[in-house]
């Protein structure tokens, strides 16, 4: 899920597992879904190895999206750690 917090829009991608090439994958529908860049746009991610791939990092720098590490605990955030407590 991505959130455009400028435009109040999200993008809700879920075709497979968490893993490096699916995580690649969900960066070019993002890419496609945004348009052409105007303004920086930048990825807030968990530490997730899906997240910390080489591979996956490269691409998104070739996409042209920043990468920032999500603290480790940072509800505010990472909205869509509350739905992980609502299964609790």
């Amino acid at each position: 899920m991505a959130c455009d917090f400028t435009n109040g829009k999200c993008f809700i991608w879920n075709e497979g597992g968490c893993n490096g090439d699916n995580t690649i994958k969900f960066l070019h529908h993002l890419a496609a879904w945004l348009g052409p860049l105007t303004v920086p746009t930048v990825i807030i991610w968990d530490g997730a190895s899906c997240h910390t791939a080489k591979a996956v990092q490269a691409e998104a720098a070739r996409l042209g999206f920043p990468l920032v590490p999500c603290p480790g605990i940072a509800p505010d955030l990472s909205p869509i750690e509350g739905l992980w407590e609502m299964d609790a």
